[in-house]
């Protein structure tokens, strides 16, 4: 898969996941990532562990749609 259809993918989950109630809140000052999937699971880092989850975010892609695709993938 090339990485615009890639990009294109991933947008279009994170709409969906959005628009059916899924969340995510970033604060890069902390750090801290929380997260509710309609899935019922929810996850919540800070500090150092948020740190490096945020730096192994493809600089190619948005913090908030790469973290909420990946972590419907976690449970």
């Amino acid at each position: 898969m090339n990485r615009r259809v890639q990009i294109e993918d991933y947008k279009r989950k994170h709409e969906a996941e959005v628009k059916a109630g899924g969340q995510i809140s970033i604060d890069y000052r902390l750090p801290y990532i929380a997260m509710d999937l309609t899935d019922g699971s929810g996850y919540f880092f800070q500090g150092e562990v948020a740190e490096k989850i945020l730096r192994d975010v493809p600089e190619w892609l948005d913090d908030e749609v790469y973290l909420l695709m990946m972590a419907r993938s976690w449970g």
